[in-house]
């Protein structure tokens, strides 16, 4: 049986986690289903340069750009939090 749903992404159904959990590819996503927590990003929403989704990815994007710029993680990270904050701020979500 393939590991993959006709979708080409894991099966979503929790009851046939047992059917992938050894699954050298998804298996690890398997066993850590339980802690997952969900949030505001989301591939390929298309929601321009003023939706959410595009506003924080463009902090994260920002982040790994300063990281990259040879800059320790606390300058990447530092404005982060508060960038997020101000956006979730503007959508009503704390």
């Amino acid at each position: 049986m393939s590991a993959v749903g006709l979708n080409g992404e894991p099966y979503s159904r929790t009851d046939m986690a047992t059917l992938i959990i050894e699954d050298p590819y998804l298996g690890a996503y398997v066993q850590q289903a339980n802690s997952y927590k969900s949030w505001y990003m989301a591939s390929s929403t298309f929601d321009g340069s003023t939706g959410l989704n595009s506003r924080l990815s463009a902090v994260y994007a920002k982040a790994v750009a300063t990281a990259l710029d040879h800059r320790t993680v606390e300058e990447a990270l530092t404005p982060v939090a508060a960038e997020v904050g101000q956006i979730l701020a503007g959508y009503g979500v704390k």
